[in-house]
């Protein structure tokens, strides 16, 4: 059995469930759009394309030319 951790009910802990239960953390995180600067949240139409904070952060990295 798998259950998403966002989708247990309030009144249930981990407890409540089978051994052999596998949870799933599904959380997504706001990602990036560079110019204009701004953060892109799940359910925006940008969000696919944004970039993550780790491709940010290889960017960043880069010396600049």
């Amino acid at each position: 059995m798998e259950v998403k951790i966002s989708e247990m009910p309030e009144d249930k802990n981990f407890e409540d469930y089978p051994k052999d239960t596998i949870f799933i953390l599904d959380e997504q995180f706001p990602r990036y759009i560079l110019e204009p600067f701004r953060r892109v949240f799940p359910g925006d139409k940008d969000y696919d394309t944004a970039l993550t904070r780790e491709e940010v952060m290889k960017l960043a990295q880069k010396p600049s030319e």
